[in-house]
């Protein structure tokens, strides 16, 4: 369980733009939790707050995202940009201003341990969001490398993310104990 991506060669940009954006990156099932994201960056929006989500990957349940977005918040607010090749991946991420994944228990039980697309955004200074589900809190300790909310509620991971939004210092402080 490897980090296959050198340490960027610049240092990370703490400071946000005038749209907050977010990254995501996983096979599109259930587990991933993407649907709780988008729901998560539609209650953001509704609050009045500039956040914008990028999704890469693909799988089964696209279709239905690209139909949650729109539904919730537009698909202005959410980008879909497919898979990207694994050499893309470091620099994609270095782009965003945090890196969330939503990782809930599926219908049938099934759920992520520790996946490695949070170390990955972590070995590139990108402060994460995740859930506290299995294993995730061994990598993610809350408020120390990165921030966690409850498994498959939306309300909650809006809430960790908008403390990212509002405070660069802990974006720094997160990133750097993280990296």
């Amino acid at each position: 369980c490897g980090v296959s991506f050198a340490p960027p060669a610049t240092s990370p940009r703490w400071e946000a733009g005038p749209v907050f954006k977010l990254a995501s990156l996983g096979r599109m099932v259930e587990k991933k939790g993407f649907d709780v994201l988008i729901a998560a960056v539609a209650l953001l929006r509704n609050k009045g707050l500039a956040v914008q989500l990028s999704l890469a990957g693909d799988g089964p349940l696209l279709s239905n995202m690209k139909l949650l977005a729109q539904q919730l918040c537009g698909l202005e607010a959410v980008l879909f940009v497919g898979s990207l090749p694994h050499h893309e991946v470091a620099a994609w991420m270095r782009q965003h201003d945090a890196f969330v994944l939503a990782c809930k228990q599926d219908s049938h039980g099934d759920m992520d341990g520790i996946p490695v697309v949070l170390m990955e955004a972590m070995s590139q200074g990108v402060p994460v969001v995740s859930t506290r589900l299995s294993g995730l809190p061994e990598l993610v300790q809350h408020q120390q490398t990165g921030l966690l909310a409850e498994p498959n509620d939306a309300a909650s991971l809006a809430q960790q993310i908008e403390a990212l939004m509002q405070s660069q210092a802990l974006r720094e402080r997160l990133a750097t104990q993280a990296q």
